[in-house]
């Protein structure tokens, strides 16, 4: 009895391993659904500049990762936005990166993004007025005109700025 047992234990692993009508075993795997929302991004109430999909993380994987979006995009802060009325709430999110409040699998979330100040620019400009128009503005009689043409290159100056973050 003890060598039949052999036997069959010995067949039955050879029938699983490799059969004439199936060489190779087919492994078994495991797939499971990651929770994914899609996410329309706005800059400034402007847009959507983007629309992509972002997986949801956490213990319930139903939070956002809010890190990875503001570090992409360079935004300071965001908010779940409402195209129709332009409102926003701010998303607010913990040390792991990842958004306070939970999101459904499949939802549409429209978020806008106030965007970093950038403060090489506004040294710029700080150094603009302080160095250049005040005492160059002494030395002119004509000092309207001279102010008017300082502040046309402070505008064309904001206006590249703006540029530079769009």
């Amino acid at each position: 009895m003890e060598a039949e047992n052999e036997i069959r234990e010995i067949e039955g692993a050879n029938e699983n391993e490799s059969s004439p009508s199936n060489p190779k075993p087919t492994p078994k795997t495991v797939r499971t659904k990651v929770p994914e929302v899609e996410i329309h991004l706005y800059r400034q109430g402007k847009g959507p500049i983007n629309v992509f999909k972002s997986s949801l993380g956490g213990w319930d994987q139903d939070q956002l990762e809010v890190r990875e979006i503001l570090e992409k995009y360079g935004f300071k802060s965001i908010f779940a936005f409402n195209p129709a009325s332009g409102r926003g709430a701010p998303i607010r999110f913990g040390r792991n990166g990842r958004s306070l409040l939970g999101y459904r699998d499949g939802s549409v979330i429209h978020v806008d993004g106030e965007p970093k100040v950038i403060l090489e620019l506004d040294l710029v400009l700080f150094l603009f007025d302080s160095i250049l128009i005040f005492p160059v503005s002494l030395c002119y009689s004509n000092y309207h005109f001279f102010l008017m043409f300082c502040c046309l290159i402070k505008i064309l100056l904001h206006l590249a700025i703006d540029d530079k973050l769009a």
